[in-house]
This record gives structure tokens, sequence and C-alpha cells, in this order.
């Protein structure tokens, strides 16, 4: 028996964690990636901008030499005045670029380029490459004497024109990581793809194998308790003496027969959805609340026979889902409720859609599950204490088995007023499915 309720509060489940082995791997490869090809780009520019400013130097040195030359020529040639005249015009200098001064040794008769101040860049000792600061700003020096000792050139060249070259090399190396890392990306994730691929159809094999041995050795060992107790009523059944001993074997060769029959009834859903795992999904729109009902009304006489009253409030829940495997979830679910639920007790069965997805509630007022032990009841043949003989112990691990198989959480806590168990089952919003 069942009725409808206004639709409780609903609150919100904890998201799956996400992430795969894949993507750890390729995000690991190309950090690791990123940074070599950082510290090679750094390096390359490190080398690439001493190359240039020694490229600079040397011809800071070739066009002061030519430039001392020309002042000698010019001055012996023309006469000071008129040689410094025709210097000043056959040296026009960039201002971004270099400014020389020539002085004689005893600071006389000087002459420089127009953007030159009237004092020496430097010491009239100095000799050979240094570095001088004009208006605050860097400039790269190199004093040479001619050959007499008469004439001194000095010259400067401004540090932010010999930036120019390494920061066309800059660019370049940034412009070239900027397409690489791309590239790369895409193709260590083709590469990691392919290599995973073989990998992860090995690993299923081992699973499925491990899977098989350990199904087959589980149920080998749960059913030889109904089938031991089958045996022992029948044999009780032939010996019996009075018809009230032979209707109660009778009533106990029944049970061992339902238990044995809903047993290999599990291990095939068991075995079912472990093999779904496997295969490719084509999931589907799914709306949990017609499951719901239709789950309600196929255990309406178990739940009459138990004396537990079901109530259900439920709106269009929809999920992005495998529709036979959601309804054993919901099966086993409604089932484990009723089956553990106290005489004149009510289970309460809600679906609701969330800002993040789907959550389904089932509340009873049964025996509960110790704190301690809520981790565990999701191990297959686990059986919580004080559930005595009830159930098979597979419900819940089939269970779980079909919420991982749609990227959903389950979580356990204690019922409403503080009664029995409530199983929170969040969907999040038409996550697709996934084998793992």
């Amino acid at each position: 028996m069942f009725r409808s309720l206004t639709k409780p509060p609903a609150s919100r489940a904890e998201a799956p964690p996400g992430g795969s082995a894949r993507s750890r791997l390729l995000v690991l490869t190309v950090v690791a990636i990123c940074c070599l090809m950082g510290v090679g780009a750094a390096l390359i520019f490190i080398e690439a901008r001493a190359s240039s400013q020694r490229l600079y130097d040397d011809s800071l040195r070739e066009t002061g030499k030519l430039l001392l030359q020309l002042a000698q020529h010019e001055l012996i040639e023309h006469g000071r005045s008129l040689g410094v005249t025709l210097l000043e015009t056959e040296t026009e200098s960039d201002p971004n670029s270099f400014r020389f001064q020539v002085w004689t040794e005893d600071m006389r008769a000087a002459f420089r380029t127009a953007d030159a101040p009237a004092t020496p860049f430097m010491p009239l000792d100095a000799s050979g490459f240094g570095w001088t600061r004009i208006d605050g700003a860097p400039w790269r020096s190199f004093a040479l004497w001619n050959r007499q000792h008469t004439l001194q050139l000095q010259i400067v060249e401004s540090q932010q024109y010999r930036e120019v070259l390494p920061r066309a090399i800059l660019w370049r190396l940034a412009a070239a990581l900027a397409l690489l890392v791309p590239v790369s990306v895409a193709l260590l994730w083709w590469i990691i793809a392919r290599s995973l691929r073989s990998v992860r159809a090995l690993e299923r094999m081992r699973e499925t194998l491990a899977f098989e041995r350990r199904f087959t050795s589980d149920a080998a060992h749960e059913l030889r308790t109904p089938l031991a107790a089958i045996r022992a009523n029948t044999q009780v059944m032939q010996g019996a003496r009075t018809p009230e001993e032979f209707t109660t074997a009778a009533v106990n060769l029944l049970a061992s027969v339902d238990r044995s029959g809903r047993l290999i009834e599990q291990l095939l859903a068991l075995a079912r959805v472990d093999a779904s795992a496997s295969l490719p999904q084509r999931f589907e729109i799914v709306d949990l609340a017609p499951l719901v009902h239709a789950q309600v009304a196929e255990h309406e006489r178990f739940a009459a026979r138990r004396q537990v009253e079901i109530e259900t409030s439920t709106e269009p829940a929809k999920v992005r889902g495998d529709r036979e495997l959601l309804a054993v979830l919901l099966r086993n679910l409604v089932d484990n409720a009723i089956r553990y639920s106290r005489a004149n007790t009510r289970v309460v069965i809600s679906c609701d859609t969330l800002a993040d997805g789907v959550e389904l509630v089932i509340n009873d007022e049964g025996v509960g599950i110790p704190r301690e032990e809520r981790a565990r009841v999701f191990e297959r043949f686990y059986r919580a204490s004080g559930t005595h003989d009830y159930g098979s112990g597979l419900g819940l691990s089939i269970v779980r088995r079909i919420a991982d198989l749609h990227g959903a959480s389950i979580g356990i806590s204690t019922g409403a007023g503080q009664r029995g168990t409530c199983f929170r089952v969040h969907f999040p919003a038409h996550a697709p499915g996934r084998s793992s």
C-alpha cells in the first residue's frame, strides 16, 4: 500500500570525484613539456642576447675606428675648422643609435656630434668598452686613441637601441611556443590515448577474469547454505511422523527455495551490471518518477505482508542513463527499505530536480545501519550487524555499481526522526555514463 505526499525538501549530495588517469597523465606531461620548453626558450634567449650584445660591441668598435680615421684625415687635410665642419656633415648620427666625440690630448679643438654633450662621455684615460649614463639612461661606451696618441674618440650607443634585436628574438620565441604547445598537447593526447587503449583492454580483461573467479567462488559459497537448508528440510519431510512436522518442514523448505531464488536473481543481476561496464553505453534521457511508481506497484504486496506503508513524493526528474539498470537500482533500494523495516512503519520515496542534477531519496524506519558499517554495506555479500538472514548481501553492491556507471554518488544517513536509514542517490545533470 502506498500514498503520495507533498514533496519534501531535498538536500544536495556530493558530486563524485572526477578526473581520469589519462587526463592526469596529460596534464603532468604538458606541465613538464611547458617547463622544459620555457627553460629551453630562456636559455636560447640568454645566449641570443649575449651574442647580439657581442655583435653590437663589434659594430661599435669598428664604427669607432672608422670615425677616428675619418676625423684624423679631415683634420690633417682640411685644417681644424674645416675638418670639423666636414666631419659633422658626413657623420650625422641617429639619436636612437650612437653619438661620438673626438678630443685632442690637451682637451682642445674637440668636436662632436650635435646631440653629444660638451663634456667627455668618460675620462680621457679610459680605453676600450665601458658603460656611461646619459639623461639617466644606460649607454654602451667605447674609447680609442690614434697611434700618435693625439686624438681620442669616444663613442656611445643607447642600450635601448641594443635591445631591439633581443626583443625581436623574444617575440619570435614566444610565437614559436604559442604554436608548439597546442600542437604538442594534441600530439600527446593522441599518443597517450593510443597507448592507454591497449592497456585499458588488458586491464578490462584482467578485471573480467578476476570478477569471474570471485563471482564463481562467492556464488558457490552463498548457494551452499540455502541448498543445505533445502536438503535438510527435504529429509525432515521424508521422515515426518506427524502432519504438523511435515507442514513446518514444507514452510521452511519454501523459505529456503525463495532465498535461493532471490540469491540467484541477485547474482544474475550483478553479472549483468558488471558486463555492462565493458560494453558501449547507449544512454538516453530517463525520467525517474515513472520508474519509482512502477517499483512501488511491484512491491505493494511485499510491503503489505511486512505491514509497511509506502509514501511517494515525485516530480519529473530526468537523468541520462540506462532505463533497465536504473530500474534495477530502484528495485534493490525499495526492496532493501521494505525488507529491513519494522512492522507498522513507513518507507518514504522522493525524487527531485536540483540545480546541479537529480536526487533520489529513500527513507525507512527500520533497524538502521551503524555509522561504522555504512562504508562496508556496499561490499558484496556483506550483511550489516543486526540484519540476521534477511538478504543476500548483494543488493547494495549492485546499487553502487549502477550508480558508478551513471556517475552518481550515494550517501547514507540516519532516517527521519533519528530512526532507520536514509539513502540519497545524486545524479549529476545529464552526466554521460562511464565504464570505470
